[in-house]
């Protein structure tokens, strides 16, 4: 169910059950609009927030601090809320820093209220996981062409507009650049997300222990997920398909028996045979010379190139200013200054492409630490809690945000507050 009313662990006033109703919905439909809007799910998440808001007691608040996790989500978020009053951004870019945090409000509020209906949010998961299976359905259909069969040449961008009038609520990239409604990059981390998460939920079932015909489609969504990924021709998705591979696929194939290791490698041919893999091996290779075309001449040509001149600014601006940091929402302002030249070059320069990068900048060492400590204790919280089929997907995370600024991103932060609030959860209730 995407939108899930559960029992409550007391009688709550009719206003407050109509709240808890609200911001359960609210949150349901963030997490499925997700993978395909962005002015959507800001939009939920921000009534989700504002509503749980109304429904925090603080004597309950109190007792979920004995979560680390939940703690250590308090320590960043209140520190870095801190570090405005010595920040060195303009006001405008501080208030924006600070809203693109309040994701991990969102996932402490998140926390008070799964608590208070005794439930988990992991069917938050379930929504997200329903939409990102529709967004891997939409590329594989771009790309094979048949939207082009049903709709006929693109009508939008070279992809195909939907519900088009004046400005179109969603698209379909053509062939080339086959997403829904996001870039390339945002869907091929969701993807990957999903597609770790569909594996560790069979391993984690042990569906596969005595393989048989009935089984096949239990296969059919990381099938669905992996060939879309390789459809996306992102570099960020080809590296996480293969850590997912690398850790979740040589689990799943050593759980089964032998005809389940035959299919299983069947199915891993015919998902490489569809995908576009000289279009893939070449965008590796432009991304290699990116790469050594930095560290030989100082270049910044390219993705790569510029991401490498925004980890060696950052790790000088944090230099400057290494403990405490030069406060939230510094980064443009401090790059600026590091390389003199105008923030109107190029807007990307307006964050680290790096998480890790952003919180040294922004929180110097003390916010790091508390960022780590964070990001180790989540980890920690999901491999003892009954949901152990997230690990990976936040593993995955993990590595996306040391070169994607995926906590910052509108996106990709609103599914990293989610794992933290699955984590917290679990600490202060191991039934749920």
């Amino acid at each position: 169910m995407l939108f899930k009313f559960s029992p409550l662990t007391s009688s709550p006033s009719g206003r407050e059950a109509l709240l808890r109703g609200l911001a359960l919905s609210f949150l349901g439909a963030t997490f499925f609009v997700l993978p395909f809007s962005t002015a959507l799910s800001q939009i939920f998440s921000w009534l989700a927030l504002a509503t749980l808001l109304f429904l925090v007691r603080i004597e309950k608040a109190l007792t979920i601090l004995r979560s680390r996790t939940f703690t250590l989500t308090l320590l960043l978020w209140l520190y870095l809320m801190l570090s405005a009053f010595w920040s060195t951004g303009a006001n405008y870019e501080i208030c924006e820093a600070i809203l693109k945090y309040r994701k991990l409000l969102l996932a402490m509020l998140m926390v008070h209220l799964f608590l208070e209906i005794n439930d988990s949010p992991i069917y938050l998961v379930k929504a997200f996981m329903a939409s990102v299976m529709l967004c891997a359905s939409f590329s594989i259909l771009s790309y094979s062409g048949v939207f082009q069969w049903v709709f006929g040449s693109p009508n939008y961008e070279n992809g195909w507009a939907l519900f088009y009038q004046g400005k179109p609520m969603f698209t379909v990239g053509g062939p080339e650049n086959p997403v829904f409604g996001r870039n390339h990059i945002t869907q091929g981390v969701f993807m990957s997300v999903a597609l770790s998460y569909s594996i560790e939920s069979i391993i984690k079932n042990k569906r596969v222990d005595k393989f048989s015909s009935s089984h096949i489609l239990i296969f059919l969504p990381p099938i669905l997920l992996a060939t879309a990924i390789l459809t996306l021709q992102g570099r960020t998705g080809y590296l996480l398909l293969t850590l997912v591979i690398i850790f979740s696929g040589w689990r799943l194939f050593a759980s089964t028996g032998r005809n389940g290791k035959i299919f299983i490698i069947l199915l891993i041919c015919m998902v490489f045979m569809v995908s576009p893999a000289r279009r893939n091996f070449e965008r590796i290779l432009i991304a290699k010379d990116d790469a050594i075309s930095f560290f030989k001449h100082g270049g910044t040509e390219g993705s790569q190139g510029q991401r490498l001149n925004f980890w060696s600014s950052g790790l000088s601006i944090f230099m400057t200013s290494p403990v405490f940091g030069s406060g939230v929402g510094s980064y443009s302002a401090e790059y600026v200054k590091e390389n003199k030249r105008s923030l109107k070059d190029d807007p990307k320069e307006g964050q680290a492409h790096s998480d890790f990068v952003m919180i040294a900048v922004q929180g110097g060492a003390v916010g790091l630490l508390f960022y780590t400590l964070l990001l180790v204790s989540t980890w920690t919280a999901l491999s003892r809690s009954r949901a152990p089929e997230m690990k990976l997907p936040f593993s995955l995370l993990i590595v996306g945000s040391s070169f994607n600024s995926l906590l910052w991103d509108s996106a990709e932060g609103l599914l990293i507050s989610l794992i933290f609030a699955i984590a917290s959860v679990g600490e202060v209730n191991k039934k749920i």
